[in-house]
């Protein structure tokens, strides 16, 4: 099975891992790379990321952070116990997810303000497609 989920892509990984039970999901993970680890941590669900993020260790999980933009890191945080995220955000998190993720600490675990963004796009409903895509482009960093 480890060899099956060891050749594909992140995203099939954490499809494959989120059927496994927590205990096999955090058995698989903990072989992963660091780089594979950090791609699919971002697509886990619910459950498996705060089983496998309750396992490893503070430092770890910043390291693991560290390369993702700061809108799925503190994705990721939220899905954390408060206690945790506290301790990762103590560790070498980057500035940028330390402040997201700060921000919807604020708010209770499960609630629209811990899961919602600030960050929005408006397209207008009779936009061309090339207006869309040059507004999408010019508003949002690639």
């Amino acid at each position: 099975m480890v060899n099956v989920i060891a050749e594909a892509c992140p995203a099939d990984m954490a499809l494959a891992l989120d059927e496994l039970t927590e205990e096999q999901a955090l058995r698989v993970f903990k072989t992963l790379d660091d780089d594979t680890a950090t791609e699919v941590l971002a697509k886990l669900d619910q459950e498996h990321t705060e089983y496998i993020l309750e396992a490893l260790d503070p430092e770890h999980v910043a390291t693991l952070l560290e390369p993702l933009p700061a809108r799925e890191a503190a994705n990721v945080l939220a899905e954390a116990t408060d206690e945790q995220a506290e301790q990762v955000l103590q560790a070498e998190v980057p500035e940028p997810a330390a402040a997201v993720a700060q921000h919807r600490l604020e708010y209770e675990k499960g609630s629209a303000g811990r899961i919602m963004t600030t960050e929005f796009l408006v397209l207008h409903p009779r936009m061309t497609i090339e207006q869309a895509i040059a507004t999408v482009k010019k508003q949002i960093p690639i």
